[in-house]
């Protein structure tokens, strides 16, 4: 099999020359690792895997509606992030959408699976890639869909409160749909305040989703959810892929990984900490730093062959020249 792969991560095909494990910066994931009690959950629901997992994910739903405070007939759960996004794009079948870029991939990969068209709204790196108010404009009769990532992979900005309620208001004024992606908000300590969870659960023109993947390291699980009240959409988006998504080897340790408040707390106290160390060290460096709000920080060289030249060293980093909407010389690295 040759299929291209297009994200970070990927240590698999990759041989260090010292004979010794990567250092992957490419992957931005919690480095505290797997919580002990999701690795003894995942152990323990192991003991019945010779049964189907419960395809709704019912014991789940319920955790993660008591942890965030909303309705569980508005959560559905699937196997990562981006499975839903492919199932969401699936269910809607959008003919107009709207994306950044730079931005995550796979929402121009779904949507131009059901052949809809794509118009970009570009970031610059003139004010630090940020998505100002301007993109609003674009929110005009016509477009179905809209997928923003907040904060932004791989830019690392969070977007400002008014630019998104004025992104939500009219989605909602223009019955169009507003996917939301804060897979990595829980890493900032006014999570609940940025999120959109809670107009996703009052208002069927927002979709909200989340993953266990990055927050709690549970990359290999592939655990993510999303809340929306479209009933309507959620039984399309169920349809959209086979019925067993969630093992219950997973679905048993995103409901352990729920009860880790001590775990995300210092998740987020060490994420500050690092970042603003290496966003320092980088920039005594000279190279052109991206500020960032996630767990990740993005970053500008000269050296066209960075990436080449870390890996050659163990280290793997994320070269962003494959993002739309930036060329060659940017680099993603994790906390």
């Amino acid at each position: 099999m040759a299929a291209a792969l297009i994200h970070g991560g990927d240590i698999y095909g990759r041989k260090p020359t010292d004979g010794a494990d990567f250092l992957d910066y490419s992957s931005n994931v919690n480095p505290l690792g797997v919580p002990t009690s999701v690795k003894a959950a995942m152990a323990a629901a192991a003991e019945t895997a010779d049964r189907y997992p419960d395809p709704l994910c019912r014991g789940l739903r319920k955790a993660i509606a008591k942890s965030e405070g909303i309705n569980e007939n508005n959560i559905f759960c699937s196997n990562g992030a981006a499975d839903i996004i492919y199932r969401v794009t699936a269910a809607k079948k959008p003919k107009k959408a709207i994306v950044t870029a730079p931005c995550f991939a796979e929402y121009e990969l779904a949507l131009k699976n059901v052949g809809c068209e794509i118009t970009e709204y570009p970031l610059s790196a003139d004010n630090g890639f940020v998505i100002t108010e301007e993109i609003s404009d674009l929110l005009v009769d016509g477009i179905d869909m809209i997928f923003i990532c907040n904060p932004n992979n791989p830019t690392g900005k969070l977007i400002d409160k008014p630019v998104l309620d004025k992104i939500v208001k009219r989605c909602i004024q223009n019955d169009m749909l507003l996917v939301v992606d804060e897979c990595f908000l829980g890493f900032c300590d006014d999570y609940s305040l940025r999120s959109l969870k809670s107009y996703a659960n009052n208002s069927k023109n927002i979709v909200v989703i989340n993953a266990f993947t990055k927050l709690y390291g549970m990359a290999g699980v592939r655990l993510g959810w999303c809340v929306c009240s479209d009933r309507k959409l959620t039984d399309a988006m169920f349809e959209a892929g086979q019925p067993w998504a969630v093992s219950s080897i997973a679905q048993a340790a995103g409901i352990a990984a729920l009860s880790e408040k001590r775990y995300v707390a210092e998740s987020r106290v060490m994420t500050v900490l690092e970042r603003d160390y290496l966003t320092e060290q980088l920039k005594k460096l000279g190279v052109k730093v991206i500020n960032s709000d996630a767990n990740f920080i993005m970053f500008y060289s000269c050296d066209k062959r960075l990436a080449e030249k870390t890996e050659s060293q163990g280290i793997l980093i994320r070269d962003c020249s494959n993002f739309s909407g930036i060329g060659k010389g940017w680099y993603r690295i994790a906390v």
